[in-house]
Parts: C-alpha cells; sequence; structure tokens
C-alpha cells in the first residue's frame, strides 16, 4: 500500500481527507508543521498530504524542506487550502498539485491517485534511463578497452600492460585521495574515470610505423622524436573520436593522459616540457605507473627488470622524472601492486 503522510492542524480535516481518500493507502498524521517535519526526517512517504495554512511553521515552510531534503526531493506534495490564490505560489514552490478546502471526495481521490501515478511514472522512467545510461557506458568502455588492446597487440611481448596500469592509477589515486596534501581533489568517480582513461595512453602510437614501434634495438635519435609524437597524436586521436560521445571530463583527463605522461617533474620531459603542478595530475600518476610496467615487462628491444629493482628506479626518479607524493603513495601499496603482477601474466 502506498503510503500517505496527511498535515492538518484541524483533526476533523484529517478524519475527512481520510475517509475521502478510503482503505487504498496506509496514513500517518501530523499536527503541525514541526511534527511532520520531525516525521519526515525519520521517515519518506509516497505522498504528503498538505495543509498551506498552520500556526507556527506554515505548509510553504514544510514544502521548502521537502524539496531542500536530497532524500525527499522527489517526494510528491499535493498542498490543501481554502485561499484559491496560492495556487500559483505552491505550485512555483514544488507542489505536484492543488485542492481548494473545502474539497469534494471525488476531486481529493482524482488528485492524489494522479500525483501517485506521476510519480511512478517517472519512477519507472528514470530507472530505464539509468539502465539505459549503464548499457551504453558498459558499451564505450568495452568499445575502449578494445582500441587500446588493438594498439597493444601490435606489441606482442607487452602482455597486459593496460589493465595493470589502470589498476595501478587505481590504487595510486586512492592512497593519495586518503593523503593530506590531496585530500578533497579526488573522489570515486574522479578515479573510475583514471582507470579507464589510463587504457588509452598510447593511442598514438596507431599512427606510429611498425618498424618504429616493434625495432628490436634501441631507437636512433630521429626515430625517437617521431616515437615522441604518439603523445600529440594520442590527445588528437581521443579528441576526435570521444568529443560528443563521452562525459567532457572523461574527454579531458583521457586527452590529458595521452598527451602529458611523458613528461617530467623536472621539467625535461616532452611534448611540452611541463613541470611539476603544471602537468595535470592523472598524468603526473600515468607517468609512475606506465614507467613502472615498462620496467618490469618484456620488450622487443628489452628484457624484464626484477620487480625490486623496478621499484628502486622509481624511488630514483622522485623528484626529478616523478612527483614526491606520487612516488610515496605508489611505494606505500607495493605489496598490492606486486600481488597485480604477479597475478597477471607479463
Amino acid at each position: 500500500m502506498k503510503r500517505i503522510l496527511i498535515v492538518d492542524d484541524n483533526r476533523t480535516n484529517i478524519a475527512f481527507a481520510k475517509g475521502c481518500l478510503g482503505n487504498r493507502y496506509e496514513f500517518t498524521s501530523a499536527h503541525s508543521g514541526e511534527e511532520a517535519v520531525d516525521i519526515l526526517s525519520r521517515q519518506k512517504y509516497d505522498l504528503v498530504l498538505l495543509d498551506y495554512v498552520m500556526p507556527g511553521l506554515d505548509g510553504m515552510g514544510v514544502l521548502k524542506f521537502i524539496r531542500g531534503d536530497i532524500r525527499l526531493r522527489e517526494m510528491p506534495v499535493v498542498m490543501v487550502t481554502s485561499n484559491e490564490e496560492m495556487e500559483v505560489a505552491c505550485l512555483s514552490a514544488g507542489a505536484q498539485d492543488f485542492v481548494k478546502k473545502p474539497y469534494a471526495p471525488e476531486v481529493l481521490k482524482m488528485r492524489v491517485g494522479r500525483a501517485l501515478e506521476m510519480d511512478d511514472y517517472q519512477k519507472k522512467l528514470s530507472l530505464l534511463v539509468q539502465q539505459k545510461s549503464k548499457r551504453i557506458e558498459k558499451m564505450q568502455t568495452s568499445i575502449i578497452a578494445n582500441i587500446a588492446n588493438l594498439i597493444e597487440n601490435r606489441d606482442k611481448d607487452s602482455g597486459q600492460h593496460v589493465k595493470r596500469v589502470g589498476y595501478y592509477m587505481g590504487i595510486i589515486a586512492e592512497r593519495l585521495r586518503k593523503s593530506t596534501d590531496y585530500r578533497g581533489q579526488l573522489d570515486e568517480h574522479l578515479i573510475r574515470n583514471m582507470m579507464q582513461a589510463s587504457a588509452l595512453h598510447d593511442v598514438g602510437k596507431i599512427s606510429i610505423s611498425d618498424n618504429i614501434l616493434c625495432k628490436p634495438a634501441r631507437l636512433t635519435q630521429e626515430e625517437y622524436e617521431v616515437m615522441k609524437t604518439h603523445t600529440v597524436l594520442g590527445a588528437r586521436i581521443i579528441r576526435q573520436c570521444l568529443e560528443n560521445i563521452e562525459e567532457d571530463d572523461y574527454t579531458e583527463m583521457a586527452e590529458q593522459i595521452a598527451l602529458y605522461h611523458h613528461e617530467r617533474w623536472d621539467g625535461t620531459g616532452y611534448p611540452e616540457g611541463l613541470s611539476g603542478m603544471d602537468i595535470p595530475l592523472c598524468a603526473r600518476i600515468m607517468s609512475v605507473a606506465d614507467v613502472f610496467d615498462a620496467l618490469i615487462s618484456r620488450r622487443c628491444y628489452k628484457e624484464i627488470q626484477p620487480m625490486e629493482e623496478a621499484f628502486r628506479i622509481i624511488e630514483e626518479g622522485s623528484g626529478t622524472q616523478f612527483e614526491p607524493a606520487v612516488v610515496e603513495a605508489f611505494l606505500a601499496e607495493a605489496k598490492m601492486i606486486a600481488t597485480i603482477v604477479e597475478r597477471m601474466e607479463r
């Protein structure tokens, strides 16, 4: 049964409203605005039938409370008053409907029933939108992951690099989230975007020839300059492919990661030579995650480094290649990082 809170300082009016609405609903009564607020602070109802004129906190005050509470703001409210001139004010303040006193029983039943039906329809519509959004998000995530895998698989020895890097990003970001320096700057949504966007950090390599990308030896200076362009190319590809498809903050983060993950804390990186806090946080985290995984992975031009050595190299790069706070967060989670590496083939 739908639960209705009837708010009226007149007990006769409450009894009359219950009689009009019959036994289709479960009723709770409040005899003042203050009592209604107290009840609503503890419980939520399917609808509030709210008298406008009451001593103390009036109906408009209760309505303002309801619309200001995140738990209650979507709850339907039907206002009741003998003053027809207040109808526009009540509807403007957020009431779903308005019933004039003295009201005819059939009118009250119709208005309450209609408000509840509309609320049910809106909830179903909202659920459908959420379900569709989740399906679209899942599809987009799958497409992004597959694009990243296509790029990754051009280098037969790179294994599950993009997946591991995403995990490292999440672990480092969560650690920073709890730190004093970064408290309030990172939240669950931002970290999830960061982990997903990390898969596209090397998307620009799709434009680099196999002769350079898969060369089983050190690159010449000329070849290295070509390889460096994958950052700019990657950012451009992301902007062209994801703009108007993904959320703006996700697209911007993916673009920043692709463009700046080879920048260095001391300003000697590429493509723009940014330094310190001028490098976006997502790219500063990506830099540590990417370099560490590259060290412990087999490549066409190198063998696997022992994990202990990789951790040492990251620590040694603190303050020059990497942000010290990011390195500190990474090393603090060394056991978890090592577990991920051991469970995912290289």
